[in-house]
């Protein structure tokens, strides 16, 4: 067992532990030891001297970094019995685990999920039928998630749109990335159609490219290089391919939900008033 691992198993077991962030990414744990760290948590050892029925053990996780470590879908169930007595964790790490759309099943039908704040799944192969569950996970009530980052999976057209329905219902997300992914044309109308239609007016962060990259992806048209400064908005505004122009109108609508399009929700404001609305917000930041 890897003596990281060891060290945090024996602490919960004890019940000693005062871990509110663990950092366990890239140490190979595999199945195996995600199942060793998640019965230390649910059955640690009774105290020596006990004096009164003891209360279930609760873990003081806040954070938890589980990166590289070859987990797949088969460590799904530990891990979510151990976010079910960590009641404080916000923040889960999942990225390069290969959990596969079982183990992402598995992670968003657990109510545990509905406590996490900051989510990264990224390069975990999850494809439309997972998504599909996280898209439940996100309409539901409960959902309290601020940050989900799904980059680099198998997301495609027939994914975006099912996640474009969870955010239909949803208040709490402000930044999904969703980087790599395959995004097409298709793909890119029906978010900015999403927004313009003001459907969700509370994310305010919607990654779909690497700002690195000087030419849109999949060749739509070739864009020149970028100017100095902030490349993928500059690109954005000065080129006149169709995906560019596309992108330019995503960042806009988002920009309108930053300057507080909700509070507006109700109103029929003149979309000519917007573009002030949104100048005075920017003068504030």
């Amino acid at each position: 067992m890897n003596q990281h691992l060891r060290d945090a198993c024996n602490e919960f077991s004890d019940r000693t532990a005062s871990l509110t962030m663990l950092n366990l990414s890239g140490r190979g744990i595999g199945s195996a030891g995600m199942k060793k760290l998640r019965e230390s948590c649910t059955h640690p050892r009774p105290s020596k001297v006990v004096t009164r029925p003891e209360k279930p053990y609760r873990s003081p996780l806040v954070c938890l970094w589980l990166e590289s470590n070859y987990l797949y879908p088969r460590a799904a169930e530990d891990l979510v019995q151990l976010i079910a007595v960590s009641p404080s964790l916000r923040h889960l790490h999942l990225a390069h685990n290969s959990i596969g759309n079982e183990g992402a099943k598995v992670l968003a039908q657990s109510n545990s999920f509905s406590q996490l704040q900051v989510c990264n799944m990224s390069d975990n192969e999850i494809g439309p039928q997972g998504i599909r569950e996280i898209a439940s996970a996100l309409s539901r009530p409960d959902c309290v998630l601020r940050t989900l980052v799904l980059d680099s999976n198998r997301v495609g057209d027939d994914g975006l749109e099912k996640l474009l329905e969870g955010l239909r219902r949803n208040a709490s997300l402000k930044s999904l990335d969703l980087s790599y992914n395959r995004i097409t044309r298709r793909g890119l109308n029906a978010i900015r159609d999403f927004f313009r239609s003001g459907e969700n007016t509370t994310l305010e962060s919607f990654q779909l490219e690497d700002e690195g990259n000087e030419n849109c992806l999949f060749h739509f048209s070739r864009c020149p290089p970028p100017k100095p400064g902030n490349a993928s908005q500059r690109r954005r505004s000065s080129c006149q391919c169709d995906r560019c122009q596309i992108l330019a109108e995503i960042e806009f609508y988002l920009s309108l939900n930053h300057a507080g399009r909700h509070s507006f929700q109700n109103l029929k404001l003149s979309a000519a008033l917007w573009p002030r609305i949104l100048a005075k917000s920017s003068k504030q930041d």
